[in-house]
């Protein structure tokens, strides 16, 4: 695997469904050329998201992205964890 590119698993809680929370997401990280996918998770309060890209970037995509949300989201706490690489990831989708 390409040793510039990281992979880092995101948990985002508050008011992040409902917001168009996962819309935004995917928007933004496939302008910045991020790998991966996001979707609710079933506890109603809780997006998970998946990113490959360089470090810089994934910092980048938590603080613009993952911190903020689009207008109307509220992120009480963002979790993140680092991940190996296993697959590059091309594109950024929403999943189910």
């Amino acid at each position: 695997m390409d040793n510039h590119v990281e992979q880092r698993r995101f948990i985002a809680r508050g008011r992040v469904q409902g917001v168009n929370f996962r819309s935004f997401v995917t928007r933004r990280a496939n302008a910045m050329g991020i790998g991966g996918w996001v979707k609710n998770l079933p506890d109603g309060y809780s997006v998970e998201a998946l990113a490959q890209a360089s470090p810089e970037q994934l910092d980048r995509f938590a603080r613009e992205v993952m911190r903020k949300g689009p207008p109307g989201a509220v992120v009480h706490e963002l979790e993140e964890f680092e991940e190996p690489v296993d697959q590059r990831l091309q594109g950024f989708d929403i999943a189910f």
